[in-house]
């Protein structure tokens, strides 16, 4: 019933009547065409500026939807084809769903921002049934509440504040790419800004609800840190330094220190930039006969270029490995958030939609909200987006990824090889439709951690995907 009654209250918020001066907020400014991810070829992008609003009783209220339907088709779930002796499923992986993100911004006074997202879906056509009523189970909508904050903007932005639950990044987004609830005091003097945060990351150690008795600190995870961005005309650098306490796990509780540096040049017709990261940190009894240590990094380099209608984009990402003996006391395994710049679909996150079935995620150990490659990885993708006419782009990338210390994963280097073609169709500025083409080549790396019988077995992987997107 709680659920209804948000939408309730949602839907009469949105229905607040209209005064007779209403007028429409002009677009927000688009940033200049340009191959880095600002271009965005999937328009379900991070929380971002709103498009328009409306003047309600002298308020100015803004919603932003997206709205999508996906298919999905895998021959198979890993890279063996061995038939099992039961397996009432099968091999194969197919899926039809739907979801709708509506995210609704309230600006009271100028320099006031309130923004509220939520997230229906991704509901499967198969399982999700709407005449189970309230059942709390697996076959009723899911209602995911994404975002929730307040923004204060003071002194013609000299100071300013955003405290609630939002989506939060280092400057990398390789360490920390999440919903958190979190706290920001912020200070922008043109040349310089600063921000201090304290936040508290989900955990999976539940406490119960009663604040008084059941619920403390004692179990949780918090991030702490200052980051500063400094605009520097066609150059734009950002640094911070975040730490990083974990408790959830008895016994073992973590201490971790991020510093993280972005770097990059943005012309009419190429960007570049350079994303770097180094960790340390001490896990109590984490190794066999003590505590470990963490002494890890990670960086990523990119470089696109406009060329006519052509967009290319390179990209390498780099996470360093563990040593070949595990729980010894060092640990070289990058806490790594699984956000890379990378545009493969099957090795890293899929841009269409995100399911967490991506490689880069098997290959890992989970630590919380975190992946550790204990192998490590080296991956290299390029794309290429060719805008044949204003409403048909088709795009091929191509990536390979390795590990960097093999003992890790069988004694095997080559993970595999990615080649995707998708094509994109976009009308009246508010539709997309996409349909893309996967092939995984894998190698014995990739198959020493996703077979379930064969583990040498490096059988293709091929996935159809098909999805029609609705934004305004």
């Amino acid at each position: 019933m709680s659920r209804t009654r948000t939408l309730l209250a949602l839907i009469a918020l949105l229905s607040v009547p209209v005064v007779a001066r209403a007028t429409v907020l002009p677009p927000a400014e688009e940033p200049p065409p340009g191959p880095s991810e600002d271009v965005v070829e999937f328009p379900d992008p991070a929380p971002g500026t709103p498009r328009h609003g409306t003047l309600v009783s002298e308020r100015w209220v803004d919603l932003h939807v997206v709205f999508q339907s996906l298919v999905v088709w895998k021959n198979d779930t890993d890279f063996d084809d061995t038939d099992l002796t039961y397996d009432a499923e099968g091999q194969s992986v197919g899926l039809l769903g739907t979801f709708l993100k509506p995210r609704l911004t309230l600006s009271p006074l100028e320099g006031v921002t309130v923004v509220y997202e939520i997230e229906v879906g991704l509901n499967l056509w198969s399982l999700n049934d709407p005449d189970q009523y309230a059942t709390g189970e697996l076959e009723s909508f899911r209602l995911a509440h994404r975002e929730m904050y307040a923004d204060v903007s003071l002194w013609q932005d000299w100071f300013g504040f955003r405290v609630g639950y939002q989506y939060f990044t280092d400057p990398t987004a390789l360490f920390l790419g999440h919903w958190i609830g979190a706290a920001s005091l912020w200070s922008d003097l043109g040349a310089l800004k600063l921000t201090l945060t304290a936040g508290q990351v989900p955990d999976q150690t539940f406490e119960g609800v009663v604040l008084e008795s059941e619920n403390n600190f004692e179990h949780d995870a918090f991030v702490y840190g200052l980051r500063a961005d400094v605009p520097l005309g066609p150059v734009a650098l950002s640094a911070a330094v975040l730490g990083y306490h974990d408790s959830q796990f008895v016994a073992q509780t973590l201490d971790l220190l991020t510093a993280s540096l972005r770097a990059e040049l943005a012309l009419p017709a190429w960007r570049a930039g350079l994303d770097l990261a180094l960790q340390y940190g001490v896990t109590e009894d984490g190794a066999q006969d003590g505590d470990e240590t963490t002494l890890a990094w990670a960086a990523q380099a990119w470089a696109g270029a406009v060329l006519g209608p052509v967009e290319l984009t390179l990209n390498q990402l780099l996470l360093s490995p563990d040593d070949a003996h595990d729980r010894n006391g060092a640990n070289g395994a990058f806490f790594y958030s699984a956000k890379p710049r990378s545009r493969t679909l099957l090795l890293t996150e899929d841009e269409i939609r995100d399911r967490s079935t991506n490689l880069d995620e098997r290959l890992a150990e989970r630590r919380g909200k975190f992946f550790l490659l204990r192998p490590g990885l080296s991956l290299t993708d390029l794309t290429a987006r060719w805008r044949v006419t204003p409403w048909f782009v088709p795009a091929f990338t191509a990536g390979a990824a390795f590990t960097l210390e093999p003992d890790n994963a069988l004694g095997a280097r080559y993970v595999g090889t990615e080649l995707d073609l998708t094509l994109g169709f976009h009308f009246a500025d508010v539709v997309s439709v996409y349909l893309a083409g996967v092939t995984l080549l894998p190698g014995k790396a990739a198959a020493a951690f996703t077979n379930l019988h064969d583990r040498a077995a490096t059988e293709p992987m091929f996935m159809v995907e098909g999805s029609v997107f609705v934004y305004f």
